[in-house]
């Protein structure tokens, strides 16, 4: 018995049922393959945003760090030439929204170069923002072994005298500094009369790296999205030409049993003469005087282990 005419042909799919398979097999490769890029550029993002953070991170260390040896000697009375003092810490507001782009103190503990300098730990170092060739910014480092000949207020980074490009493809930077009545500030000079011969108690930096916006095409800093830092600024500025007078008139230095001098610590402890970086007229003066008194955590914990 033969079946019915065009059972065959009902058994079979309709060319309009496999364009219609065939489309909604495209969508679904399409948006498979939209999906698998969508996870692969977020995971590129991701790791990006976690190189960057580490970045910053690394910047911000090298930049407390230097801060955390900041070091000023009190300005004499006596002396009449301010441009005869040459310790100094200075800072100046720039464009940004994150404080002071432009820093320079001295510091102690920085790495001698050559043996002319080997007598001394002290150090000139420089902080300047350039702007780079892409737009974004650029992070300046430059350090210059002993003190200079006088004060000098100027922040020329000359790669001819040691300036280093520390860090590029930044959208901002820039350091706050507290003082002493629990003010933030923007900038800070102690050679003025506002702040003259004073440290910031503790400084706020911030750093905020470039989205990777190609050359041209604008940033989007977010000062709110900045990446900080405080860092304590724990040597105090010492007055010199006082404790010189003390020692000169023989009056005692304190009373107390724990009183390490100077001279006893370099009679046990002959290599923390080089921190203290003083003439050995000066140094015979300060014999007497306790290490507590000269503020310099770092030589009391010397003379003091």
């Amino acid at each position: 018995m033969s079946g019915r005419p065009g059972s065959a042909l009902r058994g079979a799919f309709t060319l309009i049922e496999m364009l219609a398979v065939l489309f909604l097999i495209s969508l679904i490769l399409g948006q498979s393959v939209r999906f698998y890029f969508d996870i692969s550029d977020q995971g590129q993002r991701a790791t990006e945003r976690v190189r960057q953070h580490r970045r910053a991170a690394a910047i911000l260390d090298r930049v407390a760090q230097d801060l955390q040896h900041a070091t000023l000697v009190v300005k004499p009375a006596e002396m009449e030439d301010p441009l005869e003092h040459p310790w100094i810490f200075v800072a100046e507001e720039g464009l940004g929204e994150l404080g002071a782009e432009r820093v320079k103190f001295i510091r102690r503990g920085g790495h001698a170069r050559g043996s002319e300098s080997s007598a001394s730990d002290l150090a000139v170092v420089t902080y300047g923002v350039r702007e780079g060739a892409a737009g974004d910014l650029e992070l300046w480092r430059q350090l210059a072994p002993g003190l200079p000949d006088q004060l000098d207020r100027s922040f020329a980074l000359d790669e001819d005298e040691g300036a280093m490009l520390l860090a590029d493809g930044l959208a901002l930077f820039g350091i706050r500094f507290l003082g002493e009545e629990g003010e933030w500030k923007a900038s800070w000079d102690s050679s003025n009369l506002v702040d003259s011969d004073r440290l910031p108690r503790m400084a706020e930096i911030g750093i905020a790296m470039s989205n990777g916006a190609g050359a041209g095409e604008p940033t989007s800093p977010d000062a709110e999205a900045a990446l900080t830092r405080r860092v304590m600024l724990p040597l105090r500025p010492f007055d010199l030409a006082a404790l010189l007078e003390a020692s000169d008139s023989g009056e005692p230095e304190g009373e107390e049993e724990d009183c390490v001098t100077i001279g006893q610590c370099l009679a046990d402890r002959p290599d923390v003469r080089e921190a203290l970086n003083l003439d050995e007229e000066q140094l015979a003066q300060l014999a007497g005087t306790c290490v507590t008194d000269l503020g310099m955590p770092d030589l009391e914990e010397a003379c003091l282990e």
